[in-house]
């Protein structure tokens, strides 16, 4: 799959890095890649899990962006942003609970001091220079970050999906299992709903089209069907 544009930071949601053709080493989830950034830092130096590390938190980082980009402080500040992207050492040094984030905007750069003690983020800070401010956030849009759109659109209207799962709450690529796919193409998702929870297999073309899907469950695999265009 080529990775194309998916990386820039016009796009609000890039749920899958590029796949590797062996899944030797990265074994963390998104959330995974968190907690690990936070307990294990030495993680981020070694050639097992920091390049999947970097990647999960700079996605974070455009989330980040995306809850504060309506405050006037930030418009005003920052503006239009054009880049974001974790800063390790900043992080590191800010405490616990707190990722810090470098942001670049069309008005100047800054600093985006995020304090997360557990799932729900507490506060945004922005820092410029020597100046701080408290940023309004909207926090619901950083409770649901990891779920796919592209993968909800397509399977939710499935008929199996409807009668096996009901209503999909949860749909978050699951990287142990996709890396362990031998095609690079299949990415495997974990899929909860209102009547039960799978793992659906997404195959997706170069063009990052969805042309396949399988639901597994209860040690079954049933071929879904999708529109290939969302």
């Amino acid at each position: 799959m080529s990775s194309g544009d998916r990386f820039s930071v016009d796009d609000p949601f890039s749920p899958r890095p590029p796949k590797k053709s062996s899944g030797g080493g990265w074994f963390f989830g998104i959330g995974g890649c968190i907690v690990a950034a936070v307990a294990l830092p030495t993680l981020l130096v070694c050639g097992c899990c920091g390049g999947l590390v970097q990647w999960a938190m700079n996605e974070r980082a455009k989330e980040i962006v995306a809850a504060v980009e309506k405050d006037e402080t930030f418009r005003e500040e920052i503006g239009k942003v054009s880049s974001s992207s974790i800063n390790w050492s900043a992080s590191m040094a800010a405490g616990d609970d707190v990722f810090v984030y470098d942001v670049t905007g069309d008005k100047g750069s800054g600093q985006l001091y995020v304090h997360e003690p557990g799932d729900d983020v507490e506060s945004i800070d922005l820092h410029k220079g020597s100046k701080e401010w408290a940023l309004e956030f909207d926090a619901e849009s950083l409770s649901d970050w990891g779920n796919d759109p592209q993968v909800m659109s397509a399977i939710e209207g499935d008929p199996t999906i409807e009668k096996m799962l009901g209503t999909i709450s949860k749909c978050e690529m699951n990287l142990t299992a996709s890396m362990g796919e031998d095609d690079p193409n299949i990415f495997v998702y974990d899929v909860e709903g209102d009547k039960g929870s799978g793992q659906v297999l997404i195959e997706f073309n170069d063009d990052e089209d969805i042309v396949s899907a399988k639901l597994k469950k209860d040690g079954q695999e049933i071929d879904l069907k999708v529109d290939g265009e969302n």
